[in-house]
């Protein structure tokens, strides 16, 4: 009788290997540790810029009720087109709906879908590349500081960063079973993306191809095809429809592009700022959020001299930009080589927070590698990778969301989705170092790649003195006033000229009845950097002050009138000051004629309380017209 051959067969390599699950372990500790550290900042439960926007939107979505900010525009979201994507108010807003709107929740679901991006990352470069650099990538991935950065704000950078590894899965997975429920799902998938970030509007045609390539052997592949594009039309539709119906005016998702693309490109763009050249004189304001699209659009329907709905108001600034661009082709290619360099740049340009300062000061996240290292790392994984095509999805969504960016404006943030696709090259750059793989050609490129990085970080720093300036908003919209001092002070430390903390340290030492130092203050905004604001405010106290030392009416109108002209006489509140200013310089009729000016302007922008007050204001001074 024989005996059966022993056989020596290895088992079956888990799915998951524990070392993966010791850089999940390593990567839920480090979010952890960054939760329970940004929960005692004052803008956890103050969102600011964007992310106040989104929250208040998202409250909106699912409560039913608008609760602004003290001091925030109304932004009339039911009453316009959607002025920002809609994706992620409403993402949010199902968060809030569950959980009761607690701050806690968004953020935990976010760290999450962090955690999960590092199980897609490690599934698709084990496809593409083998186990090990499998690992690397989904270290990459997982500690990447920047990433759990953004997964602990209200943006949305986290679910799109997860929802492009599941359609790039998706697709993977079309490949090779071609069927109508893959063509839906990554179809739909990408239309919700979409929905995110318009931009990505631009991988439709290249997807498109790709699959039509991939698959042209097959003989179902245009009905297979046809199914994905339904899909991807059925995700964003909805978002047109609603526009239409509501608004009377078709958006397909939404209209800040024209205004983004003259932020990209007006005469006095750097490329990175959200600014607006002549922003007081086009609507009034002073600076200015996306609560505050409804006084631009109100600026330019007087400008233009008819009302105007928001997709002429997105023509109309598109028009400018365009204007700009072919009048300077000079200036707008090197603004453009400016910006593409830029987004590779090794520290993190700021758009509504500045990151590298929010990141150096965290215990947690400080010493972990930053973006040089990861990019160059990306770099050397595709020089070395031998089968290019493999690969090519992630290329793509690189390509073609870095070119979306560059007619607009960059920033950090613009980039913080795409990370892991990054971290998934860097892993094969890592695993080709460790196998000593490289070629000179290879580290070559390595070497470009650290060059742009390395020198473009040169050329931008961090401003800690706008970071401090936020945490004293955010702590005084709390009602924590010494804090916000606190914090103001630190940012005028840390820049003497920065006019906007000097403005914030007057109005509250005004709001306190603190005059003297509220002039201080103001004078020092106003000679430094005159604006609209810290001009009427310090004509107010000049005209109104019961210090007969301090009370001089004839600097307040001095003051008024510049404020004024620089809101192109469009806000009432700078012409009531002025109006204050005449009546306290004994000039009754020139303040009489400008406060009816006042009333109109007020009437005109749906401001009735405000007219009603000057309206008694008349009244008391007895220049009421009969």
């Amino acid at each position: 009788m024989k005996k059966n051959k022993q056989t020596n067969t290895k088992p079956p390599e888990p799915v998951f290997p524990k070392t993966l699950w010791l850089v999940v372990a390593l990567a839920a500790l480090l979010r952890i540790g960054y939760w329970l550290e940004i929960r005692t900042q004052p803008d956890y439960a103050a969102p600011w810029i964007d992310a106040a926007y989104h929250d208040v939107w998202a409250r909106q979505i699912a409560f039913g009720e608008l609760v602004l900010p003290e001091g925030i525009n109304d932004p009339h979201i039911d009453r316009y087109p959607y002025f920002r994507p809609p994706g992620y108010p409403f993402f949010l807003a199902a968060i809030y709906k569950v959980t009761g709107g607690h701050y806690d929740a968004p953020r935990i679901v976010q760290f999450l879908l962090g955690l999960l991006n590092i199980f897609l990352v490690f599934m698709l470069v084990q496809r593409f590349a083998n186990r090990r650099a499998a690992l690397f990538a989904a270290a990459w991935c997982g500690l990447y500081p920047i990433s759990i950065y953004f997964e602990g704000e209200l943006l949305a950078a986290a679910p799109l960063a997860t929802g492009i590894l599941l359609v790039i899965w998706a697709h993977e997975q079309m490949r090779q079973n071609w069927n109508i429920r893959m063509a839906w799902l990554s179809g739909v998938g990408l239309g919700l993306l979409c929905l995110f970030r318009p931009n990505f509007l631009l991988m439709v045609p290249p997807l498109a191809l790709w699959l039509a390539w991939s698959h042209r052997r097959n003989r179902t592949h245009l009905w297979l095809m046809t199914q994905w594009a339904i899909g991807l039309f059925l995700a964003i539709v909805p978002c047109t429809l609603r526009n239409l119906i509501k608004t009377d005016d078709l958006v397909l998702i939404s209209s800040n592009g024209g205004i983004n693309l003259y932020i990209g490109n007006h005469h006095q763009a750097d490329g990175f700022s959200a600014t607006i050249q002549d922003l007081g004189a086009i609507s009034g304001l002073n600076g200015w959020t996306s609560f505050d699209f409804p006084a631009l659009m109100d600026g330019v329907s007087k400008r233009q001299g008819r009302p105007m709905k928001a997709s002429e108001v997105s023509r109309h600034f598109s028009s400018l930009a365009w204007d700009e661009m072919t009048r300077y082709p000079g200036i707008t290619l090197k603004r453009f080589i400016k910006k593409a360099l830029h987004f590779w740049n090794a520290k993190e340009i700021s758009n509504n927070k500045e990151v590298s300062v929010a990141v150096d000061q965290s215990w947690a996240l400080t010493w972990l590698p930053g973006f040089g290292l990861l990019f160059v790392c990306a770099a050397l994984g595709f020089a070395v990778l031998q089968e290019k095509q493999r690969v090519l999805q992630i290329v793509l969504w690189l390509a073609v969301s870095f070119v979306s960016y560059l007619p607009f404006f960059v920033t950090g943030r613009f980039r913080a989705p795409l990370l892991p696709l990054l971290a998934m090259l860097a892993g094969m750059g890592v695993d080709a170092v460790v196998a000593r793989q490289l070629k000179w050609r290879a580290a070559l490129v390595g070497v470009l790649a650290a060059m742009v990085t390395v020198t473009t970080a040169f050329q931008y720093s961090p401003d800690t003195a706008v970071w401090h300036y936020h945490q004293g908003i955010s702590h005084e919209t709390q009602g924590r006033d010494d804090l916000a001092r606190q914090s103001y002070l630190k940012a005028l430390d840390a820049n003497p000229t920065f006019v906007d903390a000097a403005l914030k340290l007057g109005n509250l030492a005004y709001r306190l009845g603190d005059e003297a130092h509220a002039y201080q203050y103001w004078k020092r905004a106003v000679d430094h950097r005159p604006q609209a604001e810290s001009l009427n405010n310090l004509a107010w106290l000049l005209a109104t002050t019961h210090d007969q030392q301090r009370r001089n009416p004839n600097q307040a109108i001095d003051y008024a009138s510049r404020a004024v002209a620089m809101t192109g006489r469009q806000d009432s509140g700078k012409l009531d000051t002025l109006a204050e200013a005449y009546f306290s310089a004994g000039q009754r009729n020139e303040a009489k004629a400008i406060w009816l000016e006042a009333i109109r302007c007020a009437e005109g922008n749906g401001n009735q309380e405000e007219a009603h007050h000057m309206k008694r204001r008349l009244d008391e001074l007895g220049l009421t017209p009969r």
